[in-house]
């Protein structure tokens, strides 16, 4: 199951999402989708991916900006997407994905941390235990 929560923090807020090969393959098909029909998209519709129930995230299409952006305190996250970058972003999970590969992580997004460039979105494989991010309900 992929787990991903929104980290916030003053210095270096982030995405934060964790898996193992089948479900970065499946985040990287969820993205070429969207590359074909680009739509809003919740991550609450992928039946392979969970969260606490304070992060929710929308895939958007790219209007001006791209990247992730928290629009209000009570609002989805919005991960503004054009074509082009989320096939370029599923290529990087399948790369993430190999199997010759056991762990590491990407960055899907931004470097720089503030709202107007975005917030960085980090994908893990192998790197944290299997109970991160899982929150007891």
């Amino acid at each position: 199951m992929l787990r991903y929560s929104y980290l916030p923090s003053d210095y270096n807020p982030m995405v934060l999402m964790l898996g193992d090969a089948e479900d970065l393959r499946r985040l990287a098909a969820a993205l070429r989708l969207f590359a074909a029909a680009p739509c809003d998209k919740s991550f609450d519709e992928f039946d392979f991916a969970q969260s606490d129930a304070s992060t929710r995230i929308v895939i958007r299409p790219a209007v001006k900006q791209m990247g992730m952006r928290r629009p209000g305190e009570d609002a989805p996250l919005e991960w503004l997407l054009s074509a082009d970058k989320a096939r370029e972003f599923a290529d990087q999970l399948d790369g993430l994905a190999a199997p010759d590969r056991r762990s590491g992580s990407e960055m899907l997004g931004p470097d720089a941390v503030n709202v107007r460039e975005g917030i960085p979105v980090k994908v893990s494989r192998g790197e944290f235990h299997d109970q991160f991010l899982v929150t007891e309900h």
